[in-house]
C-alpha cells in the first residue's frame, strides 16, 4: 500500500513537471564525422565555464587527447580556448588555456565505459577545474585565473583547429551544453537528468540534436550558435530523461531540512518537533524501498553509502501528511 501511494505521489510530481523528450542523437564514425559551430564571442567565457554532454563511445583512442567531445581550442601557436575529450581507455579530460597561455588539465580518476550512455561535464569556477562522470566528481585541479579566449570555431566530435579534423570521436553524442558559469554539483545532476530549455541564464550554447534531419543543429539559446554537420548521421539511440521537479518544488515547508544534498555517503535530516517521531523511507525512481527508519531526534543521519549514484526520493510520513523530497547520491 505504501509503495502504491509513493508511486502515485511520484507520478503526480512527474506529470506536473516541465516535460521534455529525447528522441535523437548524433552518431560519429571516428574517421570523418564532426559538427562545426562558427566562432562567436558568446562561446568564449573567460571567468567561468561549464561543458556538459551525454556520450556513448564505441571505442577510445590510445592517447588521452584523442576522442574530442567538445572543443574550442587552439593548441599551437596561440594556446587558447577549452576542450572536453576522452581517450586512453576511457579517461575524461577537461582542458583550458590560462591567461598566460599555459594549459590547465584535469583528468578523471574513473574510466568511461564503451557502448554505454554516460554523462560527462567539466567546470571551472575561477579557482578550480572539476570533472564529473554521471554526476559524480571524478577529478579536480586548482587554477586561479582566466581562460584565454579562442577565435576558432567550436567543434563537436573533432578538434576545431585542423581543417581536416582529427582526434575524432567514435560513437554517439547528445545534449551538448556550454555555460559561462561553473555549475554546482547539484546543477550538474539536475541537467544530467533533465536538460535545460535554452532560456536559462548563463547558458550560452545548447544543442539537443532533436532536428532528426538535415545538416544543421540548432542552438536553443538566444545566441543562435547553429552548427553544421559534416557527414555525421542522425541516430535514434538516446538516453531517457527523468524530468521531475527540483527538491524545493517537491515539498516547500520549514519542518524538515536535508543536507548535504547532493550527498556521497550520508545526509542529515534536521527536524522540527512536529516531524520527530515520523517514519521515513528512501525509494528509487520505480518506488522500490531501499532504506527506511524513524526520525527520533532533531538531527537524523541516514547512511546512503551502499546506494549507487543517482536520484532517490525521500518519503516522510508525519502526523498530518506525507511529504516527498528528491535526494541526489554522488
Amino acid at each position: 500500500m505504501k509503495r502504491i501511494l509513493f508511486l502515485s505521489l511520484f507520478i503526480s510530481i512527474v506529470i506536473t513537471s516541465n516535460a521534455q523528450t529525447n528522441t535523437k542523437s548524433i552518431l560519429f564514425n571516428g574517421t570523418t564525422d564532426s559538427i562545426s559551430v562558427p566562432h562567436s564571442a558568446s562561446l568564449n567565457p573567460t571567468a567561468a565555464l561549464t561543458i556538459e554532454a551525454w556520450i556513448k563511445p564505441t571505442s577510445f583512442g590510445t592517447n588521452l587527447w584523442d576522442n574530442y567531445i567538445v572543443g574550442k581550442d587552439d593548441w599551437n601557436p596561440s594556446s587558447a580556448g577549452y576542450c572536453l575529450r576522452c581517450g586512453a581507455g576511457g579517461k575524461l579530460s577537461f582542458n583550458l588555456s590560462s591567461g598566460s597561455g599555459a594549459w590547465k588539465e584535469v583528468t578523471s580518476t574513473t574510466l568511461i565505459a564503451t557502448n554505454t550512455w554516460t554523462h560527462v561535464a567539466g567546470t571551472f569556477n575561477g579557482t578550480t577545474l572539476t570533472i564529473y562522470i554521471n554526476g559524480v566528481q571524478s577529478g579536480t585541479l586548482s587554477y586561479s585565473g582566466a581562460i584565454n579566449p579562442s577565435t576558432y570555431n567550436l567543434n563537436i566530435g573533432s578538434v576545431p583547429y585542423k581543417s581536416s579534423g582529427g582526434r575524432l570521436f567514435n560513437g554517439n553524442i547528445d545534449q551538448v551544453e556550454v555555460w559561462n558559469v561553473a555549475l554546482t554539483s547539484a546543477q550538474v545532476n539536475q541537467y544530467m537528468n533533465c536538460p535545460p530549455t535554452g532560456t536559462e541564464t548563463a547558458l550560452v550554447g545548447f544543442w539537443n540534436f532533436e532536428e532528426g534531419t538535415g545538416a544543421t543543429v540548432t542552438d536553443l539559446t538566444s545566441n543562435h550558435n547553429n552548427g553544421t554537420i559534416y557527414t555525421a548521421t542522425w541516430s535514434t539511440d538516446v538516453q531517457p530523461f527523468h524530468c521531475d521537479v527540483n527538491v524545493s518544488e517537491v515539498a516547500k515547508n520549514t519542518e524538515l531540512n536535508i543536507y548535504p544534498n547532493p550527498a556521497k555517503n550520508t545526509f542529515n535530516l534536521r527536524s522540527s518537533p512536529i516531524t520527530i517521531g515520523s517514519t521515513y523511507t528512501v525509494c528509487d525512481q520505480i518506488g522500490k524501498q531501499v532504506i527506511n527508519g524513524k526520525i527520533n531526534n532533531e538531527i537524523t543521519k541516514i547512511d546512503i553509502s551502499q546506494l549507487t549514484p543517482g536520484i532517490y526520493m525521500l518519503q516522510v510520513n508525519d502526523v498530518n501528511n506525507i511529504k516527498v523530497y528528491k535526494i541526489f547520491k554522488n
